[in-house]
């Protein structure tokens, strides 16, 4: 399996997105995204995240994946908290 398709496989277990962090431990080298990004597999949300054509770019998601910590308020604190968990 290539570079690429490792990256492609991590991409569909993950709704269409693709963390720099997963690329990283799973030992694969940072420029397979960038030549991918230029390809137009992927396409850069945020620092960090990728997502493919079909990926979620839910601005929830989004944040739940880019914060290591994040405190919850309001009325949207039960679905932030039960996304959380479930992207973790």
């Amino acid at each position: 399996m290539t570079n690429k398709e490792k990256i492609l496989e991590i991409s569909k277990k993950n709704n269409g997105i693709v963390l720099t962090k997963q690329v990283t431990e799973a030992k694969i080298p940072r420029a397979v995204l960038i030549n991918m990004v230029n390809e137009k597999i992927l396409f850069p949300v945020q620092r960090g995240i990728y997502v493919m054509d079909e990926g979620y770019t839910d601005p929830f998601i989004m944040l739940v994946k880019s914060e290591k910590q994040m405190i919850i308020w309001d009325f949207n604190s039960n679905y932030m908290l039960i996304l959380r968990e479930s992207l973790n």
